[in-house]
């Protein structure tokens, strides 16, 4: 079943110059397609200003199209009857935690989305822990949440939109500003709610260490759709990202490195385990590829 569908969709905002005259309309998003399935893991890539966190908004109403339709679960997001079950259907993790998190203690945060959906209270609590327990932030539940580091600041964000039950889940550069440890953690967190739970996760980012586990990849630059593809088909090709200005994960392009000078090493590499199999299995003189 299709998740989201998008057909033919435009976002244009309008870019202000110093006269009337100078105003012009820019499209963030020019005419893109694109289709994901329920359960699917995704990973929306791009340089800033590709377009990738507008179209990110799109998925559950928070922006509306220009032209062009959004379908999630086959109800249009631009028919405003639809928006209370749409954001329900999509939640939203954004950049900055800060911006998320309203409750006195974490407990408290990750309750208000539920009171304003009016979950009965003997479901609450149920609810509040099972989300705590799927962050692994069971034993901060009655942290002030200004006292958390930044990780466990998203991971506080993850829990309140997990806690609401959503078959998606959004993470728009929800791992932007934090340090490699709790990128890992909360990427880790990520492919565990999809594993484990089934919930759809689109993982909008410029890391590229993060998307090797994606089911698929699409590559934004310009508004538009450029590639999309497996992990293993765009990691083949590391001159197509880069021309998208996607820097790779150091181990590809050591292993693309090494390909070039001539070892026999199978491209694509996105884990270091894969080269050091790869470069062991070499210098005992085994064929590789």
């Amino acid at each position: 079943m299709k998740m989201i569908k998008v057909s033919n969709l435009v976002h244009s905002y309008l870019k202000y110059g110093k006269t009337e005259e100078d105003t012009i309309s820019v499209k963030a998003l020019d005419h893109v397609d694109m289709e994901i399935d329920k359960g699917e893991f995704i990973a929306i890539i791009g340089h800033n200003g590709s377009g990738k966190s507008t179209l990110a908004k799109h998925f559950n109403g928070l922006l509306f199209p220009a032209e062009g339709t959004v379908w999630i679960n086959e109800l249009p997001t631009s028919d405003h009857k639809n928006l209370g079950q749409i954001r329900r259907t999509v939640c939203m993790v954004f950049q900055n935690p800060d911006n998320q998190i309203i409750g006195a203690t974490v407990e408290e945060d990750i309750s208000f989305g539920l009171e304003n959906m009016q979950i009965p209270r003997e479901q609450m609590q149920d609810r509040i822990d099972r989300s705590l327990e799927a962050v692994r932030m069971t034993d901060k539940r009655q942290a002030n949440p200004g006292s958390l580091s930044g990780g466990q600041k998203q991971k506080t964000a993850i829990a309140g939109a997990v806690a609401v039950s959503p078959e998606c889940l959004v993470l728009d550069e929800a791992t932007a500003m934090l340090d490699p440890k709790a990128r890992r953690e909360v990427i880790g967190i990520a492919r565990e709610l999809n594993e484990k739970q089934g919930i759809t996760i689109i993982l909008i980012t410029h890391f590229m260490d993060e998307v090797a586990h994606a089911d698929k990849i699409f590559v934004m630059d310009h508004g538009i759709v450029a590639e999309s593809g497996t992990p293993e088909e765009l990691f083949r090709e590391p001159e197509l990202l880069e021309k998208y200005r996607m820097e790779l994960p150091p181990v590809t392009r050591l292993a693309y490195s090494l390909r070039k000078k001539g070892l026999p090493v199978r491209l694509p590499v996105m884990e270091p385990e894969d080269l050091a199999e790869q470069m062991e299995r070499i210098y005992r003189g085994e064929q590789i590829c």
